[in-house]
């Protein structure tokens, strides 16, 4: 009888042990799991921080470059018109082409801009102010200066000049078309009808 109550004692500590040591070990398991799942979430959190920092350093550095691209102006020629031609002329004895040129014998008109055929080769234009510098008497020289009212209007009235300025426009004096000359800075046009139209292309690109 003490030997059945014996056994019985025996046969609950055995099981109260093993329960213990169970509970433990479901505890160490749990406890590494909790361990194992902070861990990577510590890891996908810095992970999304330095992601988002780079994406914010990128947007940045696009919007800096943007900026400076935006605020870069085109080249511009202050003064006006007569000051411009000046400056050209100005720049004409240090060219050994042009130097038998002689800006004296040159006279300055301002231009209509309702009435500019004879200058263009059309009608009328619409423009802010221009100006020509051609000889006095005889022909074969034609060197014109238009400011356009907008940079937007550049385009259009270098097209239009292009297309209809006649080379040949003096009683039996012109020049090659190949020597036609229409160009700009900013909204400054220039048109160089001459036998030497590169080298004054040459000075005018310089004032930028």
């Amino acid at each position: 009888m003490k030997f059945a109550k014996f056994l019985i004692l025996l046969t609950a500590l055995t099981l109260i042990i093993g329960l213990v040591s169970c509970g433990k070990e479901e505890d160490k398991d749990t406890s590494s799991q909790t361990s194992s799942s902070q861990t990577s979430s510590a890891a996908e959190s810095s992970e999304n921080e330095s992601s988002a920092d780079e994406s914010s350093q990128s947007n940045n550095s696009s919007a800096d470059e943007s900026s400076e691209e935006s605020s870069s102006p085109g080249s511009q020629l202050d003064g006006d018109l007569e000051d411009i031609l000046a400056a050209i002329y100005a720049a004409v004895d240090d060219v050994e082409e042009l130097k038998d040129f002689n800006p004296e014998y040159l006279a300055t008109t301002e231009i209509d801009p309702d009435d500019c055929f004879y200058y263009f080769g059309v009608n009328s234009l619409d423009f802010e102010e221009a100006i020509a510098s051609e000889f006095e008497m005889g022909g074969g020289y034609s060197l014109c200066l238009v400011r356009a009212k907008s940079l937007d209007d550049v385009d259009e009235i270098k097209e239009a000049i292009t297309e209809n300025v006649d080379p040949w426009k003096w009683v039996c004096m012109g020049v090659d078309e190949d020597k036609v000359v229409v160009d700009s800075i900013g909204d400054v046009i220039i048109l160089i009808m001459y036998e030497h139209s590169e080298p004054l292309h040459e000075i005018f690109l310089d004032l930028a």
